[in-house]
């Protein structure tokens, strides 16, 4: 059986700072320590309380496997005139082959020449690849789509995806369970829920950090320099993941929350995700876009705005392409996860040079976990971007260099979170800032908070013959952002002012060890994955039997069961059962009088149930006493410390009145009550008494009668259940009241 899934497991262990085994000419980070064999050991930075957060999830199926090579299934040449319908019919043609184990169908191969495209080339089946001969110039040997004219206006010549921004809306049924930690720190791939039983191993879940009115207090309102704070519900955090592991009711995933999550300024809570509409194992490769534009007009926009928009796309990858003539985005992303962009370039846009154009590589709204490695930008505005405000995070841009940018690559705007720049590379002769994990306060649409808990690591953004390029590291309020190992100009003057986040060794001429955050972080936990044999210890309590995944029950305490699983590389997994059954209930019988039932557990909880409606709670019958007033079967629940259990059913045919000695028959009207009844005693008594008692036996009424038949009682006490009890000639008789 082979599960994608990461095996969770318990070291008990002593962190201790370990010494450098590396060069003079290294050094290592405060924050984070690798030894000789890879390990990780990572330490809290003062100021924030904060760790760097594990970006290794980002990418093609969380960076666990290698994107695959396809198979051609069909080859087409170019047509004269537009080639959208002869491209389509291609990609619709493979896309009805069945896709294999994988979920691979096959590639669509798109010889050598130009394609002139009218329309938007739809990549919308899982399994599917778009394959040109080559990404350069020269038409006789590689693939040009050459996107014509603007209809519809505004188009991307590619789009790859389902097709609609759910922003991860869709939501399964009743799967929704508040997160019950006081706080979830960045980095942590584990929480408290409620009621862990409504998920399984393999869900895919959000976690949902609605944006209230304290949250947002909390930081200075979005930090907006003076325009508009943030609005209640408009930025909500928001983090796609997959269960690994669930233990009681702690859920393990695949990849950290990258913002604190911290209860008493907003109640967080999971779902799981329905990915309908979501196409995955999507390919495009080894080709180039231009956009046909008004070569006398720089600014001009009457043409398609993006080369590729990806929407609703998971575990997909664009590699060994080139983009130019956009002024939008070459990339733009949308409501997709686990995406690799390789050895791409996205360069030279056409349209206005002002806010809202040239977003070279743009994650926008609601992208998770995607990787850029190896790709170039050049001449865009924000040549590497984050423009998808609170719902975007786990970016990583790792080996990406950007050429002669106008402004920074960044976090554009509100509370993108779990950034990282990772040997990011600038080149270009436009002074000041390159890069920027900082505030933009009231620019654009009150970006205030363009970032938080991201990292610039061992970024260069020096230049030969120019002035250096600046990163700006501001901290944000309950969070931070860092800068480590950087070099050129690295501080926290921005635009707006505020304090510096977390800066250390700037310039300086050492190696930084590891030269790769990113990719240290993946090998160290391939390195756990990979690992011959790990053992889960599955700690669980019942108070009774418990099934486990062997398909056995158990019904006493054990640690001896244990189960072989397999990780996603084939290895194999021993996870092992503590089980603990604690304190289970001995049901005492339950005793009959009359038409009173009782329990005889003393020092339980009691709720009297229902057997004949489904064993329906009865409203108010909690005391250890019931007063059966309809015939029918009853059962009473039991807890006993933290334990339940229900008794056996008990059969009552006789109710109502609970004990009659006086020979007559005697009436209460009406019942239930009023605070005004009457008693029927059924003859005249020379003298008669009458008791009224509430449930715990404390008597509320009390009164003596001579020569009467019809009594006349005023009673005022609570809603409640109450006895009555009759006493004449030296005989009595009892009955279950009811007080509306």
């Amino acid at each position: 059986m082979k599960l994608n899934k990461e095996i969770i497991f318990v070291l008990f262990f002593i962190i201790t700072k370990p010494t450098s085994v590396f060069s003079q000419d290294t050094w290592q980070s405060d924050l984070v320590n690798i030894d000789d064999d890879g390990n990780l050991t990572y330490f809290v930075d003062p100021t924030s309380g904060i760790k760097l957060p594990d970006f290794s999830s980002a990418g093609y199926k969380s960076g666990n496997e290698e994107i695959p090579d396809v198979p051609v299934k069909l080859t087409i040449d170019p047509i004269d005139g537009d080639n959208t319908a002869h491209i389509q019919a291609a990609i619709d043609q493979v896309g009805q082959i069945e896709a294999d184990e994988n979920g691979i169908r096959g590639a669509v191969l798109l010889n050598p020449g130009q394609y002139d495209v009218h329309g938007i080339i739809r990549l919308k089946y899982s399994g599917v690849i778009l394959r040109g001969s080559g990404d350069k110039e020269d038409v006789t040997e590689n693939t040009i789509l050459y996107g014509v004219g603007n209809d519809p206006s505004g188009r991307p010549v590619i789009h790859i995806g389902g097709g609609q921004n759910t922003v991860f809306s869709t939501e399964i049924a009743n799967t929704r369970s508040n997160i019950v930690d006081d706080t979830v720190k960045v980095g942590q791939k584990h929480f408290q829920v409620e009621d862990a039983s409504k998920y399984k191993i393999g869900d895919e879940i959000i976690i949902y950090h609605p944006c209230t009115a304290e949250w947002i207090e909390s930081v200075d309102y979005g930090g907006t320099a003076g325009d508009a704070p943030w609005v209640v519900d408009e930025q909500p955090i928001i983090y796609h993941t997959t269960i690994t592991a669930i233990n009681c009711n702690t859920i393990y995933t695949n990849s950290p929350v990258f913002n604190d999550l911290v209860r008493s300024l907003s109640q967080s809570y999971i779902y799981v995700h329905d990915n309908t509409g979501f196409i995955e194992n999507a390919g495009l490769e080894d080709l180039r876009i231009d956009i046909e534009y008004d070569t006398s007009d720089p600014d001009d926009k009457d043409h398609a705005s993006s080369a590729v928009k990806c929407t609703q796309l998971q575990d997909s990858w664009i590699k060994n392409c080139e983009f130019i003539h956009f002024y939008y985005a070459g990339v733009d992303i949308y409501s997709s996860r686990n995406l690799t962009i390789s050895d791409c370039e996205a360069n030279d846009p056409i349209g206005p040079s002002s806010g809202g154009y040239k977003y070279n590589y743009c994650t926008n709204t609601a992208t998770q976990n995607v990787l850029f490695t190896n790709c170039i930008a050049r001449k865009g505005r924000h040549n590497f971007v984050s423009n998808g405000t609170s719902s975007v995070a786990g970016i990583v841009f790792y080996n990406c260099t950007s050429i002669d940018p106008l402004t920074a690559s960044e976090g554009h705007r509100r509370w993108t979170t779990g950034m990282l720049f990772d040997n990011f590379r600038d080149y270009g002769e436009n002074p000041g800032r390159v890069l920027g994990l900082f505030n933009r306060g009231n620019w654009g649409t009150g970006h205030g908070w363009s970032s938080a808990n991201s990292v610039a690591w061992n970024c260069d953004v020096t230049r030969e013959g120019a002035d250096d390029g600046q990163i700006v590291i501001q901290k944000p309020p309950t969070g931070q952002n860092f800068a480590i190992g950087c070099k050129g100009i690295v501080d926290n003057l921005g635009p707006f002012s505020n304090p510096e986040g977390y800066i250390e060794g700037t310039n300086n001429e050492a190696q930084l060890i590891p030269s790769s955050l990113y990719e240290a972080q993946l090998n160290s936990r391939l390195k756990k994955l990979n690992d011959d044999v790990l053992v889960t210890i599955d700690e669980q309590n019942s108070c009774e039997g418990f099934t486990w995944i062997d398909g056995n029950t158990y019904y006493e305490s054990t640690n001896e069961p244990t189960f072989t699983l397999q990780n996603i590389h084939g290895c194999d997994s021993v996870v092992q059962l503590n089980l603990t059954i604690t304190n289970t209930v001995a049901v005492r019988k339950v005793s009959v009088n009359g038409n009173v039932l009782t329990a005889n557990n003393p020092n339980a909880t009691y709720v009297w149930v229902d057997c004949d409606n489904d064993y329906s709670i009865i409203e108010g019958e909690t005391d250890q006493s019931f007063v059966v007033t309809e015939k029918g079967n009853y059962a009473v629940m039991l807890t006993e410390e933290g334990c339940t259990v229900i008794s056996d059913c008990i059969n009552m045919t006789t109710v109502g009145i609970i004990d009659n000695q006086l020979g007559v028959q005697v009436k209460v009207f009406p019942n239930p009550i009023a605070q005004n009844f009457k008693v029927d005693l059924g003859k005249q008594f020379n003298q008669a008494r009458i008791e009224l008692r509430n449930v715990n036996g404390r008597l509320v009424f009390s009164n003596e009668y001579n020569h009467q038949q019809i009594l006349d009682i005023e009673v005022d006490q609570p809603k409640g259940v109450y006895f009555l009890t009759i006493y004449g000639d030296g005989k009595k008789a009892s009955i279950r009241i009811v007080k509306n």
